[in-house]
């Protein structure tokens, strides 16, 4: 799949991108729930905050979450 390398930095990607990732990515279901989030809008301090996590973790698992998206593309 052809991504847009500033998609992936955003992790701002169309409906198809992100079923695509979702499925074949292998996120733990914290990955998801961040991902979901961060499409959603939500900031870094929004998420700890909804996830009950540090803002450390959530930065954490977005780094987690853009290697593997790299990794699959």
């Amino acid at each position: 799949m052809e991504v847009n390398l500033e998609s992936v930095k955003g992790l701002d990607f169309s409906k198809r991108e992100y079923e695509y990732f979702t499925e074949n990515c292998n996120f733990t279901p914290r990955q998801k729930k961040i991902l979901d989030l961060r499409r959603k809008g939500f900031s870094i301090v929004q998420i700890s905050m909804e996830l009950f996590i540090c803002e450390r973790t959530v930065n954490r698992e977005i780094k987690s979450i853009k290697a593997k998206i790299l990794k699959e593309i």
